[in-house]
């Protein structure tokens, strides 16, 4: 009889394991899509975020090249202008600043998006393959450009022979 129970035991021991197991699984995996979630919402903050510093940047650059164009050109426009310039400048500068701060958060939050849904590392491979593909492209377009300059240095004596023997035929000619 004690054989029975301690089958029994563990067996109810085993499932107790195996449903502690599921729910703690599903348990994280709901946590991970809340968090995904929230880190989509946050992305999509600071998309709204880079269009208005992005749009207040634009009217910032209007403005000052319709104060730079102004027809009126006496002193007292000229300091305003230099004044305008300045403080131009310093809007730009903080709306280009903060700009490349969202610009930063937002590809943390989306590294962090990739990697809590599993695309980390498939978007790295895209990337790395594209990157490969620009530079061989661009050696190709190097290579081509180079040798079409040492073949034209090549054939110079040629086509140097062929305008001194054309010349010398039109001159032959006169005479």
């Amino acid at each position: 009889m004690i054989i029975p129970k301690l089958n029994f035991l563990n067996k109810w021991r085993n499932y107790n394991k195996k449903s502690t197991y599921i729910i703690q699984k599903a348990f994280f995996e709901s946590k991970q899509l809340d968090s995904a979630q929230k880190i989509k919402q946050e992305i999509s903050n600071i998309n709204k975020k880079i269009v208005i510093i992005s749009q207040e940047l634009i009217k910032s650059k209007a403005t000052s090249l319709q104060t730079y164009f102004t027809k009126n050109q006496n002193i007292i426009n000229r300091i305003q202008m230099q004044w305008n310039e300045k403080k131009f400048k310093e809007a730009d500068a903080w709306h280009s600043d903060r700009l490349t701060i969202l610009y930063q958060e937002r590809l943390k939050l989306q590294e962090k998006l990739d990697r809590l849904t599993g695309n980390y590392w498939m978007n790295k491979i895209k990337k790395w393959l594209a990157i490969l593909i620009i530079s061989i492209i661009s050696i190709v377009i190097i290579w081509i450009l180079v040798m079409g300059l040492v073949t034209a240095i090549y054939l110079l004596p040629i086509w140097g022979s062929i305008v001194f023997l054309y010349l010398y035929l039109q001159r032959k000619k006169r005479f």
